[in-house]
């Protein structure tokens, strides 16, 4: 589960082949034949040459000849460099996992087209996915300085920072936003996350009492559980149970509410049972996570919420239910089986996404079981 709701934008290298944004051709073969003939008249010259070459490269690419393409793009290119030919070879490089080749043609749209925020985004995006995280900075950095709206655009580099476990990058640019926005509850929230991953517990908490009183409504929920992973981390697990029970209080058939209330109980000595089964009747028993709160019930085996992680989705998101079920029954274990315990929640801090609940969840318990393990990046 998300402790922000929001996922790093999508990359070049994802763009599908057969259209790279390109207008879908009814026949591009025709398209191809046609201007094969064209080319090979000798009638054209210049731009009307490089134009010719460029609608056969856009053809070429719905028909995945991404050689013959890309040969087309580079002939358009050295007889009249555009940004057109250049977007689309840098994106074939791209899908080909050239990404020196690809990152050169970015760069040269930058210089083409200077004013363009668009292709700095492009070499951002894809310096993400190389791991290059300062290229990366630099990048988004020029593109908002050409973006009219720069706040927005840090916001969504912050949470892309944030969510992959770079909490300094994104406290960094919290910092900036709220120097604009002061008032913004959410962002004090966040900026608040940031600073509990950092350990920097009690300026995460001023952030989280500021941001529930701007917006009491919206925050209470958020911040409630907020606290309580930051207090987990603290080991100050009395309080912690105060706030896992406003959060479980205010969202009453959220499964995820319900299992932290658990956990944050049986840390402080505190489990009820009877309790957690009277709150677990207002869950949706047929959606994931119901089969851990069953699990943790005992009227289920481990082995049936390993198949219910799976049942009826992608692989992604089976993923995802699994290192949720490794955090959850790991702490649910460690009363009852140390050994099984840390096995789960090893498992939970290696495999889960970073913007994850249950990855920080994870590597708070493991270092209060004296394990030395980083959080983030």
């Amino acid at each position: 589960m998300l402790l922000c709701l929001c996922v790093p934008q999508v990359g070049v290298a994802d763009v599908p082949a057969p259209t790279l944004g390109l207008p879908q051709l009814s026949d591009p073969d025709a398209v191809i034949e046609n201007l094969t003939r064209k080319i090979i008249s000798g009638a054209l010259t210049g731009q009307q040459l490089a134009d010719a070459y460029l609608g056969r490269c856009g053809a070429r690419v719905q028909t995945r000849d991404i050689r013959g393409a890309l040969d087309d793009c580079t002939k358009s290119i050295n007889l009249v460099d555009s940004a057109t030919p250049r977007l689309i070879r840098g994106q074939l490089y791209a899908l080909a996992k050239n990404y020196s080749a690809a990152l050169d043609d970015f760069a040269a749209l930058t210089r083409l087209e200077p004013n363009d925020p668009r292709w700095h985004g492009l070499s951002a995006t894809l310096y993400w996915r190389l791991g290059n995280i300062d290229k990366f900075a630099a990048e988004s950095d020029a593109a908002m300085a050409l973006v009219p709206n720069r706040i927005s655009s840090l916001k969504d580099r912050a949470e892309i920072y944030f969510n992959n476990g770079y909490w300094e990058r994104a406290l960094a640019d919290y910092e900036m936003i709220l120097a604009s926005e002061p008032d913004n509850a959410e962002m004090l929230h966040y900026r608040g996350d940031a600073k509990t991953f950092l350990g920097r517990y009690e300026d995460a908490m001023r952030d989280y009492d500021r941001a529930l009183k701007l917006d009491p409504k919206g925050q209470a929920q958020p911040i409630a559980l907020a606290k309580t992973i930051s207090l987990l981390d603290q080991r100050r697990y009395a309080d912690g149970v105060v706030q896992a029970q406003i959060a479980a209080d205010a969202a009453p058939d959220n499964a995820y509410m319900l299992l932290w209330l658990n956990l944050m109980r049986a840390h402080a000595g505190k489990s009820n049972d009877q309790d957690f089964s009277r709150r677990s009747e207002k869950i949706d028993q047929k959606a994931w996570p119901y089969s851990v709160i069953a699990y943790e019930q005992g009227k289920i085996a481990e082995e049936q919420v390993w198949a219910a992680a799976s049942a009826g989705t992608d692989a992604q998101t089976a993923s995802n239910r699994k290192c949720e079920a490794d955090f959850y029954m790991g702490e649910y274990k460690l009363a009852r089986d140390r050994d099984g315990a840390m096995t789960l929640l090893t498992e939970a801090a290696d495999k889960c996404y970073k913007g994850f609940i249950e990855y920080s969840g994870a590597v708070f318990e493991l270092r209060a079981l004296g394990e030395n393990v980083k959080l983030g990046h």
